[in-house]
């Protein structure tokens, strides 16, 4: 008998677990009977605890403990705890074991399969962690799924959608049609500084001031305000006002405060405006004939307000916010070779090559899965690297790399074949073949290129000058080389830091091949 495949929502706030039974799809409790466990996890001396577990250890000094892991994959983030640094992938296995140990009590079966579902806009990076992460958490066949696009399998629309999800720590906003059984993605946008984490901590702060305390953001009692805040914010979108009652632990001077929805609203309105925009610019390239709200935060009213005023078609709340995307994610495990799914890439794909020219490979928007080959000849000989990037390069707080191919002995002019290949969920692998018979396989790295890599003593202004002194001497030839050199360098300059880095060790080797060519 197979493994059931259970679709999974492993949110900022809460993660939740569904799988198709008997031709619907339904949530799976955890331990406690509740289908919603708080993605919190925590540290201390008898080991790691998630969930409401970890929650009630929260407010208590520990090692560490974290609600927002999920926005720190692919990072270089690696907090210190009980000794030692953790990855944000190693904090999240403890709660992906959990809710795969409650599927199996749930189902009386064991469980190796799961489709789990990231924000649209995650990088190769991201979706990579986060893939090794489920697997490291006792799952052998791991599949990655877009949460606006699961929340879109869920709905039972058909037409040109567009589905906004508001979540936790992130809002993802895709344009889907749907044909039949037929899903085809045509853009994604996302923005992974206006979810309800934000919304949040504002209001904590507020909180604070008005209670006349101050609170280190790492102490357990902002912790339990946070808690609180969470609490109010979700109360107002239901109810005009109310007394919010101060924890004793927290109480100062005033033991009660009151807050009304125009409070939360005002501290809200800049994030909400900031996702509205987002929905506007793919309704104005697509037309979508409707809106589907999804995400625990959509329920707050005066998001409605804000897409019905700037989006003129309906605009209506999907089917159980909280569930759409877990559901949806249980319909696309059992159904996957049934329905038709065409996602598009997030970001651009690109490489820099030997000479430290960008160049694309995928750009945004190709349908997936996707694969393209390319080849590069090296432009001098030695020890050389290959840099791949996802994001726009002339923009560089879009731009990040994502592998690194470190190739030894390499000969001038030597040829390289690399096989670029993305699967439906974004997961990204490189297969490079060298002219030597060397052949590599290259996967998104677990962090990104380490701060610390040098430039071998060089910066722009030393290069400049190491070719101007030696320009008199250099033929017509070499003078095009040196100046489109120049040209290299300071586009680099413009570029993110990690680009920037390799491109210099790049102009480096080529100046000194210069200088062997006139004699130094």
């Amino acid at each position: 008998m197979s493994s059931p495949v259970v679709g999974i929502d492993l949110g900022t706030r809460y993660a939740l677990a569904s799988v198709w039974i008997d031709g619907e799809a339904r949530l799976i409790p955890n331990r406690y009977g509740e289908f919603r466990t708080p993605s919190i996890i925590c540290l201390d001396q008898k080991g790691w605890h998630v969930g409401e577990e970890a929650r009630r250890r929260a407010f208590h000094p520990v090692f560490g403990c974290w609600s927002d892991v999920k926005r720190r994959l692919g990072t270089d983030w690696a907090p210190v705890a009980d000794g030692r640094h953790r990855s944000a992938q190693e904090i999240l296995v403890p709660l992906i074991s959990t809710i795969r140990e409650d599927c199996e009590a749930y189902l009386h079966s064991m469980v190796t399969d799961c489709v789990i579902t990231v924000p649209a806009q995650f990088s190769f990076l991201e979706r990579s962690a986060m893939a090794r992460a489920a697997r490291a958490g006792g799952f052998e066949d791991v599949r990655i799924l877009n949460e606006p696009t699961a929340a879109a399998f869920a709905c039972e629309s058909t037409g040109r959608i567009l589905v906004f999800d508001f979540g936790g720590g992130t809002v993802d906003v895709s344009v889907v049609e749907r044909d039949g059984q037929t899903w085809q993605v045509l853009e994604s946008l996302g923005d992974s500084s206006a979810g309800g984490v934000e919304i949040d901590r504002a209001l904590a702060l507020s909180m604070a001031e008005k209670l006349g305390i101050t609170l280190d953001q790492d102490d357990p009692l902002f912790r339990l305000l946070l808690f609180e805040a969470e609490q109010v914010k979700c109360a107002l979108s239901f109810q005009g006002k109310l007394t919010w009652q101060v924890p004793i632990p927290l109480a100062s001077s005033r033991s009660e405060l009151s807050f009304s929805r125009s409070d939360v609203e005002i501290l809200a309105a800049p994030w909400l405006k900031k996702a509205v925009n987002l929905g506007v610019t793919l309704w104005k390239r697509h037309s979508p004939d409707c809106v589907i709200m999804v995400g625990g935060s959509s329920r707050i009213p005066l998001l409605k307000t804000l897409l019905a005023r700037e989006i003129p078609v309906p605009v209506r709340m999907g089917r159980s916010p909280d569930e759409a995307v877990a559901i949806g994610a249980a319909m696309y495990g059992v159904n996957g070779t049934d329905r038709l799914l065409l996602d598009v890439l997030s970001e651009s794909l690109g490489i820099i090559a030997f000479d430290g020219t960008p160049v694309s490979i995928l750009k945004k928007g190709h349908p997936l899965p996707a694969r393209s080959n390319r080849a590069f000849k090296s432009v001098g000989g030695g020890d050389l690297s290959l840099s791949l990037f996802q994001g726009d390069p002339e923009r560089s707080s879009r731009c990040r790399i994502v592998a690194k191919m470190d190739l030894q002995d390499m000969d001038i002019g030597e040829r390289v074949d690399l096989d670029f290949r993305i699967d439906s969920g974004g997961l990204l692998k490189v297969h490079l073949s060298r002219e030597s018979g060397e052949s590599i396989s290259i996967a998104p790295m677990e962090l990104g290129v380490s701060s610390g890599d040098s430039l071998d003593g060089e910066d722009p202004e030393a290069l400049k000058k190491r070719l101007k002194r030696i320009k008199p001497s250099l033929s017509i030839f070499q003078v095009e080389r040196a100046e489109k050199l120049l040209g290299k360098v300071d586009m680099l300059a413009d570029l993110e830091p990690h680009l920037y880095r390799d491109g210099l060790k790049v102009a480096a080797r080529m100046i000194e091949a210069i200088e062997d060519e006139v004699g130094r």
